[in-house]
């Protein structure tokens, strides 16, 4: 049989074929680490085939859903992930937060030595405001887990001075202008930041002129994160202000899904939630511990309620407010729940310290239910403020607030009052506020203040609230400039522990002595005692 003479060439080809990986399918799983070199440095692995130094490069290789180990080092590099794939460094599993991840304190010692850690840093100062992103997410079904991201560069000049660190990125991971499914960003650290630890802004409304969603972000999992140091205490709402500065997790347009057992420290605001349509289900905010400056937790939602659950749970966080010299346009609230509009929103079983106001509720329209829950706030001006009027929007948007109900929340030593329902002479719509199931108001300047004409308050059942300890009145019926409340039953409210029936004249005359209406202001109502 006569051979061509084409066969030794073939046979070359296919061996280098079968010796060369690079003509094989893409890696599964891809090594990366800062010390490697060369072929004789990488353990045994392919360099540049599934070993790298750098990151992008291990990204690009990986094939679609493998996984991408980055072992500790440094790395100054932006990253953009275009592929559903995990990214990991040291800390993948192990929670940086110790296990009583509600002291804010509190931190994993394992997670503590930067040297043992995966540390992204930003490779140049162009990473800038608003959404300069160090890690950039633009396909589905993402999870990074272990990593430190870091927007201090000690090589870089200039910068935005955050606490004494200059930070040379506006935020750490999320993506700006997408909608990514199913991400999960698991036991990383975030620190250094002026804009935002996590950003995730969708470009879009998310929903047509027939409420019809469109781009919903659903499936994704915020957990055991420890973010710190992004805010110089400079910003204001993110609402209020074109450029949000100095927030933990700034998630906004149809995000939906879990933040668990995060905590964050040193941030202007700690969340920031703004969703449009509920059709992806839930936001879920529970057992995260907060140190904020200006704001814990803010919720604004619209055209929610559509799939028969609440639009967002916050369950089970600690949330304090530092005290700053703030300047005196800045309101602080703990928790901040704005224009919920055909949606539901639970407070449930939170601990709330400081600030000017512990939950903030205005804007809730009709079709809409706010019920607070087993919550303590403790040390705020105000414990609870259910308004008709924003201090900057004015009557603007749907302009009332209805079915806002309080179900045995603990208030504690507010410097101004418990509860303040306010119907503001320039607001718009009525106060429908029920308070129900032993709501205790202690200590303090006042227990309660009632103001305008357009509250409807309901105390329900047979102990609905209570009142001990306050150095000034427990319950206050004001004039607004153009209306009064009219008279409040308060046959139901304890004070001191005691129903009416339960006290000597004497007790019943010092009571009196703290219910101020129509005896003192012939303008407002009775309190029936």
């Amino acid at each position: 049989m006569r051979r061509s003479a084409c066969w030794p060439f073939l046979l070359v080809f296919v061996c280098l074929c079968s010796l060369n990986p690079v003509f094989a399918a893409p890696p599964a799983q891809v090594w990366v680490d800062a010390h490697w070199t060369n072929a004789e440095t990488c353990g045994g692995h392919v360099w540049q085939i599934d070993a790298f130094n750098r990151i992008q490069p291990a990204l690009a290789a990986v094939a679609p859903k493998g996984t991408v180990v980055v072992a500790a080092g440094c790395y100054p590099e932006k990253l953009v992930i275009d592929k559903s794939l995990t990214l990991t460094g040291p800390g993948v599993g192990i929670n940086p937060n110790a296990p009583t991840a509600h002291d804010p304190a509190a931190a994993n010692p394992a997670r503590t030595d930067l040297a043992k850690e995966a540390v992204i840093i930003p490779p140049a100062v162009d990473l800038a405001i608003p959404s300069g992103l160090l890690v950039e997410i633009r396909a589905d079904d993402v999870t990074i887990d272990g990593l430190t991201l870091d927007g201090h560069n000690p090589a870089l000049p200039d910068g935005f001075s955050l606490n004494g660190v200059t930070a040379h990125a506006a935020c750490g991971v999320g993506e700006d202008g997408g909608c990514p499914l199913r991400v999960a960003l698991l036991n990383n650290r975030i620190q250094n930041f002026q804009s935002a630890g996590i950003y995730f802004k969708n470009a879009s409304m998310g929903f047509d002129a027939t409420f019809t969603p469109t781009n919903v972000s659903h499936g994704n999992v915020i957990m055991h994160n420890r973010l710190d140091n992004l805010s110089a205490v400079a910003g204001t709402m993110p609402e209020m202000q074109p450029t949000p500065t100095g927030i933990g997790l700034y998630l906004y347009n149809n995000w939906f899904g879990q933040v668990l057992e995060n905590i964050i420290t040193r941030t202007a605001v700690g969340v920031w939630m703004a969703n449009y349509h509920s059709a992806a289900g839930c936001v879920e905010y529970r057992r995260n511990a907060i140190q904020a400056y200006v704001s814990g937790i803010g919720v604004n939602t619209m055209n929610g309620g559509m799939d028969g659950q609440p639009d967002a749970v916050l369950s089970e966080n600690q949330i304090q407010i530092l005290t700053w010299d703030k300047p005196a346009t800045v309101e602080r609230h703990a928790v901040y729940l704005l224009t919920i509009a055909g949606g539901d929103i639970v407070v449930s079983d939170n601990t709330i310290t400081g600030g000017e106001v512990g939950v903030q509720a205005w804007n809730i329209n009709q079709s809409s239910h706010l019920v607070l829950a087993d919550d303590t706030i403790s040390g705020c001006r105000y414990g609870i403020v259910a308004a008709n009027r924003h201090p900057v929007y004015g009557t603007a948007y749907f302009k009332m607030l209805t079915q806002l109900m309080i179900s045995h929340v603990t208030i504690r030593d507010a410097l101004q009052a418990g509860i303040l329902i306010d119907d503001d002479v320039a607001g718009d719509g009525p106060l429908t506020v029920t308070i129900t199931n032993t709501t205790t108001v202690t200590g303090g300047a006042q227990g309660m203040i009632v103001r305008g004409s357009r509250t409807a308050l309901t105390l329900l059942g047979p102990s609905p609230l209570a009142f001990d300890g306050q150095t000034g009145p427990c319950l206050t019926l004001q004039y607004n400039g153009a209306s009064a409340p009219g008279d409040l039953d308060l046959h139901a409210v304890t004070f001191g522990g005691k129903h009416r029936t339960a006290m000597t004249s004497a007790e019943v005359a010092a009571v009196r002595a703290k219910l101020l209406d129509h005896q003192v202001d012939p303008r407002v109502g009775h309190l029936l005692f």
